[in-house]
């Protein structure tokens, strides 16, 4: 029953993105394990790169739910902010004010725009400082 949950729920956002859905790219760290998190990711094929019109949060419970994705209150704590890069793309900034002493994390970063709602399952290994 999980798994039928989880195909008729990718199926109905598969479904409803537009033909020029955006993209994420590829997560880049910016910090390490004891130290605020500082990620960035590109996102592209923007049908109107009014960041105004667009809005990056956490996924909801149910999304998490659907993707296998275990949800931890700490995710609500994430910052994110959109940085126009062209006329068809952005880097989304994501940060904490607080150190991370967790290994890795894992989240699910929602943008919702008037072209649709869009996912990105994020997963970050955090290397130990440089000295």
């Amino acid at each position: 029953m999980k798994y039928l949950i989880k195909a008729l729920f990718l199926s109905f956002l598969l479904t409803h993105l537009p033909a020029y859905a955006a993209g994420f790219g590829d997560i880049k760290i910016h910090s390490y394990l004891g130290q605020p998190l500082a990620i960035t990711v590109p996102v592209f094929n923007l049908a109107d790169n009014d960041t105004e019109n667009m809005r990056f949060t956490i996924a909801d419970t149910s999304v998490y739910q659907a993707m296998g994705v275990d949800f931890h209150f700490s995710h609500y704590k994430l910052k994110m902010q959109a940085e126009a890069k062209g006329s068809d793309a952005v880097t989304l900034h994501i940060t904490t004010a607080n150190p991370i002493n967790e290994p890795f994390v894992n989240f699910i970063v929602q943008l919702k725009s008037p072209n649709g709602t869009h996912l990105k399952e994020v997963t970050a290994l955090l290397e130990l400082p440089q000295h």
